[in-house]
């Protein structure tokens, strides 16, 4: 056939032909059509449109069917099995969408009047070739498969439900270009349109893809670089089979007997079967299995609701029973199917990670009972946990009760986990650790009993906090420390491996408002490489006053001192006093040579602050020893005393006594004096130029006495008598003035003869 390009068609001839022009004098009478048996074979039609351009060509190899009714005047019809073979189609269209609109208005006045009756038992379609191309609309599409057929056991056009024993796809592939902008939002429905079109109601006893390809490209949209493009899809495998579906009254629900699913983005689900449910009420996964290379999900999910707006407006109160046995996922799955989360931890570290998951879970979003929680794979961290976590829609209320059985990692997980700068550059995390116990509480209330091993030592902490009022916190706290190697966690050289056992109870963070008792036995403590043993500290403060109490056995750090004051940042005050028994500085680490202190101490000071120093210092029965003799040292004073106007230092000892007055801040002078000498000798090289307040000044007076201790640490010394000094320093004016006499002063190889030095 062809339609010419002034739209008469090359078999008008033959219509002319039989034309009449007798007018019809009465109504005619119902257009009864009679079928019986239809059978075509070999059928081929050209239609060459050359007015509109739309070409279609058709063949069929064979077409068998029986009509049992057709009735075009109550609009019913009824066909037994349909067979339909060897169809070719190739569509080069604008024709469909005139015929279509021809066909729907005239389809839409005979239901007008009555209702479509369509009566079909079954369908089988075989060796189609579909070929479809509109320029108009950029949409095109190639279909072909060996079979399609189904079984027919219900058509209610009228009420658009339908009920099919089964649907068979066989040998398919699909590809369809489609030209779909993306649109900002969507069009709402007219009330009128969704009134008059009833939801649809289908029953499936069975859908069976074999041997299925599909491909779709929205040809509007460029494809991603990265995961599945839901706008680009090739389906190069789709085998599938569905029993028992439903979708009727807001219910979807069914079983997946099987599936494989392979697409060229990396979509390769190997297995997949479940029961499946979603409606008003409940939504549920049962006898779940999906198995990708690298996922493994089974067993079953299933949720209970009010309302389907309920998941929205209210997940809390959502009911969950999920029971996920031995299963596994691959970051790699979750990332093809969605990738904008290839920047987010942890798939940014981990985006080949295997996790292994087990758990079994009961009760609301927000009173969730934990069975079994375990977790691996994912590096080194591993999750063995039970109990029960409310409120987790709603963080201020939180409240958890858990009994870790193990949650252990490594630094290098933890750091690649939280988020950049979280943790500290000057902290660093055992390279291997493991946490167990039990916490309870909320993130304001805590009550924890956990124990950590790790390759930096092991410590137990049993704690009950309360911090529900700023600066007002209650906490009960013990704590073990075994081989705990603080010094490495807070990356000080210093400090050793620590076994301890510490004990706090008391009220508020905040030292000058915290009402405390605090007690620790120090076992073992490793401090500039010596290690210290059996020490014992108790102390309380009561709203900033303190009193501390510290009684060590230690071999080399024998001692009994008590301290108390006042914590105060801008005014400190400590009161000192005890006995110390004996302390080697040269085992501890304070001194190169051997030497060991011993005696009574004794002090108050009234201020702490260096730049307003105020109290005294007081030794008494000390005494010194180099290991082969004891020298006991008379009594030595510290005294100090500021004002706004003065500030003074007197010094009293065995070998020397030094007075410093005037007006100065000692974290000042003594810098601003060494920049004034290092003009003139450098005994030490410059450094950074410190910032020295203005009317900084002092005189001072220095004796150092004539006394045998002197010898004995000095024994090259082979003559000395007592030399005095005294001068002045004003750091505006960098000008210094000394005045000594120095009357004898010799060692055996340089002997010096001095009255006075200016």
């Amino acid at each position: 056939m062809v339609r010419k390009p002034d739209g008469t068609f090359n078999f008008d001839y033959i219509l002319d032909a039989f034309a009449t022009t007798d007018k019809e004098e009465s109504p005619s009478k119902p257009f009864i059509i009679s079928l019986d048996k239809i059978k075509l074979k070999d059928i081929g039609i050209t239609f060459n449109d050359q007015q509109s351009r739309n070409d279609i060509q058709v063949y069929l190899k064979s077409f068998d069917t029986r009509v049992q009714t057709f009735d075009l005047q109550n609009n019913k019809y009824a066909v037994n099995d349909i067979k339909l073979d060897g169809l070719k189609l190739k569509l080069k269209q604008d024709l469909i969408k005139e015929v279509s609109e021809k066909v729907e208005k005239k389809v839409d006045s005979l239901n007008s009047k009555k209702p479509m009756q369509l009566g079909l038992k079954g369908i089988k379609l075989t060796n189609f070739n579909i070929d479809y191309g509109d320029d108009n609309t950029r949409t095109f599409a190639k279909v072909m498969f060996k079979e399609l057929s189904t079984k027919v056991n219900k058509l209610d056009l009228q009420n658009n439900a339908y009920d099919v024993g089964n649907v068979f796809l066989s040998g398919a592939d699909i590809n369809a270009n489609l030209y779909l902008p993306a649109k900002n939002a969507k069009e709402p429905e007219s009330p009128k349109t969704r009134d008059q079109q009833k939801a649809l109601a289908l029953l499936l006893g069975k859908l069976v893809l074999n041997d299925v390809k599909v491909a779709y490209n929205n040809t509007a949209i460029a494809p991603t670089r990265q995961g599945m493009d839901f706008n680009h899809l090739n389906f190069y495998k789709l085998n599938l089979e569905v029993k028992d579906f439903k979708m009727q009254d807001n219910t979807f629900a069914g079983s997946v007997n099987s599936a494989e699913i392979q697409e060229a983005r990396g979509l390769n689900i190997q297995k997949f079967n479940t029961d499946f449910v979603y409606n008003q009420k409940e939504a549920y996964l049962k006898d779940l299995y999906l198995q990708t290379p690298k996922t493994v999900l089974q067993d079953e999910v299933v949720l209970n609701y009010n309302s389907i707006e309920q998941l929205s407006s209210n997940l809390g109160a959502v009911q969950v029973s999920a029971n996920i046995e031995d299963s596994k996922i691959g970051f790699s799955d979750i990332l093809n199917l969605v990738p904008t989360l290839r920047n987010t931890a942890p798939f940014n570290k981990y985006p080949n990670a295997i996790v292994n998951v087990d758990a079994n879970v009961k009760g609301s979003v927000n009173d969730l009972l934990i069975n079994k929680l375990k977790v691996s794979g994912l590096d080194q961290l591993r999750v063995a946990a039970s109990g029960r976590v409310k409120n987790a829609m709603n963080p201020n209320n939180l409240y958890y009760d858990l009994r870790i059985a193990e949650l252990s990692s490594s630094a290098r997980t933890i750091f690649n986990l939280v988020p950049k700068n979280t943790i500290p550059s000057n902290i660093s995390l055992p390279s291997q650790m493991s946490i167990k116990g039990t916490a309870k509480g909320t993130t304001k209330v805590v009550n924890a009993n956990l124990n950590l091993y790790s390759t930096l030592g092991n410590a137990s902490v049993d704690a009950n906090l309360d911090m529900r009022r700023k600066n007002r916190e209650l906490y009960t706290v013990k704590a073990n420390l075994q081989g705990l190697q603080i010094g490495k966690i807070i990356q000080n050289k210093d400090i050793g491996p620590i076994s301890a056992q510490i004990y706090a109870k008391g009220e508020s963070f905040d030292f000058k408002n915290a009402n405390a008792d605090l007690r620790g036995n120090v076992a073992s403590a490793v401090y500039k490489g010596y290690r210290y043993q059996n020490m014992n500290l108790t102390g309380k403060i009561r709203r900033g006053v303190y009193d501390v109490i510290l009684n060590s056995k230690d071999p080399n750090a024998n001692l009994f001192l008590t301290a108390s004051g006042v914590y105060n940042e801008k005014n400190p005050t400590v009161k000192i006093n005890g006995n110390i028994n004996k302390l080697d500085l040269n085992k501890l680490g304070f001194y190169k040579d051997p030497m060991i202190l011993a005696g009574k101490i004794d002090g108050d000071f009234k201020n702490l602050d260096p730049d307003n120093l105020n109290g005294y210092l007081n030794l008494k029965d000390f005494a010194i020893s180099d290991t082969k003799e004891i020298y006991p040292i008379q009594e030595m004073n510290l005294k100090a005393s500021s004002t706004n106007d003065s500030t003074n230092i007197i010094f009293n000892s065995q070998i020397a006594d030094v007075e410093l007055r005037g007006k100065y801040k000692l974290t000042q002078i003594f810098g601003a004096l060494s920049n004034t000498v290092n003009q003139y000798y450098q005994f030490q090289k410059p450094g950074k130029m410190q910032k020295i307040q203005g009317g900084q000044f002092f005189t001072f007076n220095a004796k150092i006495k004539n006394d045998d201790l002197i010898r004995k640490f000095v024994p090259e010394l082979k003559s000395f008598e007592t030399i005095n000094l005294n001068g002045n320093y004003d750091a505006d004016s960098q000008k210094i003035e000394i005045d000594g006499q120095i009357r004898r002063c010799s060692t055996v190889k340089i002997p010096l003869k001095m009255r006075r030095l200016k």
